[in-house]
């Protein structure tokens, strides 16, 4: 999916083939959003937004919404949109959380670089916030049968959001397999380059799941994998879930 080029406030402007969006091109007198061109609905959903602007103001925030956000209604008035009421979730660069006119603590700050990535995972009806492809944690559940579209806004002049990774797949065997085989490695940031996988069956995984194995926490290397024999114990299990799962 990319932005679309009809849900957006009138100070939007879109650029990179509909990947960037420029809030406030000139200055800001208000608030300003924008959604993905399409809902999305059955299965997992998975995207990254970059922070290519000075990221200051009164907000800019990362998240989903449905159809009946309304993305001009703050356009005179500076305030965290995503969030403001049971519509929408919304992430804020001061690293509140939120929803129906409340925030709570959530994460540390993030700035121009930053990395935001959202999993919404339609199957089980969870809402999961990243920061530079670490998890920052569930924001929210029981989203099932929820019409639920990407959303970013602003009220910072000459800012801007640029969508640089997205990826959507049906909730199978397959996809379950990987989330276990991520959880056994939790301290390795790319599960598929510590695994001893046939090449054939690496390859697969990482054209089709990759975005699953390779969002972690810190880095980890074979060697440590062999460090004790818990590891080890550990590593079998892995290999064995990744080959269950790509042969079913």
């Amino acid at each position: 999916w990319v932005w679309d080029e009809e849900s957006k406030s009138s100070s939007v402007t879109l650029s990179c083939s509909n990947q960037k969006v420029i809030f406030h091109s000139e200055y800001s007198c208000g608030t300003a959003a924008i959604r993905g061109a399409k809902p999305l609905r059955d299965g997992q959903h998975f995207w990254e937004i970059k922070m290519t602007s000075p990221v200051y103001g009164t907000d800019m925030m990362v998240g989903v919404g449905t159809s009946e956000v309304n993305l001009d209604q703050f356009k005179h008035s500076f305030c965290s949109l995503l969030g403001t009421d049971g519509d929408s979730w919304g992430l804020s660069y001061t690293g509140h959380l939120h929803h129906k006119g409340s925030k709570v603590n959530f994460s540390s700050r993030f700035g121009q670089g930053s990395i935001i990535g959202v999993h919404l995972d339609s199957w089980h009806g969870t809402l999961s916030f990243f920061k530079n492809r670490r998890c920052i944690g569930l924001a929210a559940t029981h989203l099932q049968n929820k019409h639920l579209y990407p959303m970013v806004c602003s009220t910072a002049a000459k800012s801007s959001m640029k969508l640089i990774r997205s990826h959507s797949a049906p909730t199978t065997l397959q996809y379950l397999c990987c989330t276990q085989l991520r959880k056994m490695l939790p301290n390795c940031a790319d599960a598929l380059r510590v695994l001893p996988l046939p090449p054939g069956l690496r390859l697969l995984l990482s054209q089709q799941l990759g975005w699953v194995l390779t969002l972690g926490c810190a880095d980890c290397t074979l060697k440590n994998l062999h460090h004790n024999r818990s590891s080890d114990l550990c590593q079998k299990k892995v290999f064995f879930v990744a080959f269950f799962s790509i042969t079913l």
